[in-house]
């Protein structure tokens, strides 16, 4: 997928030569000592968590990373969508989220999920509301059945989401698309 305003849209797996520039991108935003970004992006698997970049010139400007729900067979849970600082309201963030809602709808998945400390507005723009929390492994989704998992819950006291107070989860419901006659 290309458009010469908003670059290309790849699966990190898919170019491991971006994964300096994809860690680049997150460590600008969220910075963290370490290889916390390296680590976790070199896990970018078709099989999930998924990262998808927009790339333009060699250059990551855009990303996000995509992991299986707990609670819903059906949904994806989008996370660290960062878009490089000097690009911000000129539509990549809409760009790589519409990539992401398609990719997801390709693959059978149904539902959406994210949590924002303040950007609401622009989620509820691309048709997100405000939702209940749910809660993802992440990397770890495929080490654990649902059975385990609904135990791990339990012992710990429910939803992992829900202590995230300071943020706002928000759902959208995807769209399948038509099937050929």
């Amino acid at each position: 997928m290309e458009t010469e305003d908003y670059g290309v849209i790849k699966f990190l797996h898919d170019v491991p030569e971006l994964l300096d520039s994809t860690v680049a991108l997150l460590n600008a935003e969220w910075p963290r000592k370490g290889s916390y970004w390296q680590n976790s992006a070199s896990k970018s698997s078709e099989n999930l968590p998924l990262i998808i970049v927009s790339v333009k010139i060699d250059r990551v400007v855009s990303q996000l990373r995509l992991s299986r729900v707990s609670d819903d067979d059906h949904g994806l849970l989008v996370e660290n969508v960062v878009v490089d600082k000097s690009l911000r309201g000129k539509g990549y963030g809409r760009f790589i989220m519409n990539a992401a809602e398609s990719w997801a709808v390709q693959h059978g998945f149904t539902a959406m999920y994210l949590s924002t400390p303040d950007m609401q507005a622009f989620y509820g723009r691309l048709g997100y509301v405000e939702g209940d929390p749910v809660t993802s492994l992440g990397d770890n989704a495929s080490k654990l059945n649902k059975a385990q998992l609904q135990g791990l819950l339990a012992a710990f006291g429910g939803n992992a989401g829900a202590a995230t107070k300071d943020k706002t989860w928000m759902r959208k419901n995807l769209t399948p698309y038509p099937k050929d006659p």
